[in-house]
């Protein structure tokens, strides 16, 4: 054995290469080059998973069968990638954009997913605002569950592991947010609270509710107590919205709000304060629409005009990267959602696929 290698032994006498230094490598993460230690193994699919892909894995496929590290020695042998190999493999030949059907049998029209958001087993909840509905997706976007709306749907926000609320409602009439559980792979409306004011765009951080109103954020505490309207911009035009989406930082200080009726992004704390405005390059963004914020401060944004999806460096005055655009699938690009565990962007968008980009 080569200095510094390890390796488990298994009753049988056989052996698995310990990249990491502790144990089997978790079989999904090694196919996106990453080295992450697998806690279980399921029997059914012979495939090692990690704590966060195995919750996934068991949501999917909850009849199939999973031994613990207390049962390592009867783990099958899973043939385990070179880590350096597969990190080369994947920048060289996997595609950087990959494109997922996510109509459902039972959709009468094209979709239109408004807005995407993931919970925290890494399902995605997309609003589908032509159908009238929000649809609850796997792995590959499999449609689990779909939940129908009398209304409008507009955008979405997990509020809990298990939790989204969703904001309905037609144009300048008083609206509502529904909140809907997830659990157990379905949906199921579980408060519905009426608002007087539309609503639009939805952000929730700890007790805090944020709901926006075309040009104005009301904040709310425990779902449904008013705090005030924290921020306001001037009145927008008929189809023009000042306040679009926006999304909360990490630790829930800031927020950042795409303007859809200036070209810009607006800059918050999370008691409305405008800390710093980013007008946009209309050659190269326009009709300023989704907005993504990452753990690591990363800001993306999509123009719904420009049929595109950049990344925004605001510190150095809106300095704007070219991600993907009409020519790689991009339509009508309604919103972004970041997915922290693949480390690429969603982008949900007019019609019946969404894509997912390598970041």
């Amino acid at each position: 054995m080569a200095e510094g290698s390890t390796s488990l032994q298994t009753e049988s006498g056989s052996s698995h290469p310990d990249v990491d230094g502790t144990g089997f490598l978790c079989s999904r993460c090694a196919e996106e080059g990453r080295a992450d230690s697998a806690e279980v193994q399921c029997t059914s699919c012979v495939k090692n998973y990690c704590q966060s892909c195995s919750q996934a894995h068991s949501t999917l496929m909850p009849d199939h069968p999973l031994l613990g590290m207390d049962l390592l020695h009867r783990w099958a042998e899973v043939e385990q990638t070179d880590i350096a190999k597969k990190s080369c493999d994947v920048d060289a030949t996997a595609p950087r954009i990959r494109k997922f059907k996510v109509r459902s049998k039972k959709d009468v029209k094209e979709c239109n997913i408004s807005d995407i958001c993931q919970l925290a087993n890494g399902q995605y909840v997309a609003v589908d605002y032509s159908n009238k509905n929000i649809k609850l997706y796997g792995e590959n976007f499999k449609v689990l569950a779909r939940h129908e709306f009398k209304s409008w749907p507009r955008c979405v926000a997990p509020i809990a592991n298990t939790e989204v609320a969703v904001t309905i409602g037609e144009l300048d009439k008083p609206g509502e947010v529904h909140f809907v559980s997830t659990t157990g792979g379905h949906l199921k409306l579980s408060k519905k609270i009426k608002m007087e004011h539309f609503c639009s765009g939805i952000a929730h951080f700890d007790k805090h509710t944020y709901v926006g109103s075309r040009d104005s954020i009301f904040k709310y505490v425990l779902k449904d107590q008013l705090i005030g309207k924290i921020y306001e911009d001037s009145p927008s035009g008929a189809y023009s919205f000042s306040v679009n989406k926006f999304k909360l930082v990490e630790d829930g200080t800031k927020l950042y709000v795409s303007d859809w009726k200036h070209n810009r992004m607006v800059i918050l704390d999370n008691q409305g304060q405008q800390l710093s405005t980013l007008v946009l390059d209309e050659d190269l963004v326009y009709g300023a629409s989704g907005i993504a914020v990452g753990m690591d401060g990363r800001v993306f944004m999509s123009g719904i005009a420009s049929k595109n999806v950049v990344q925004v460096f605001p510190e150095t005055g809106g300095e704007l990267t070219t991600l993907a655009g009409e020519a790689d699938g991009v339509v009508g690009p309604n919103a972004v959602w970041i997915d922290e565990r693949l480390n690429k962007l969603v982008v949900a968008q007019t019609g019946d696929t969404v894509l997912l980009v390598q970041l």
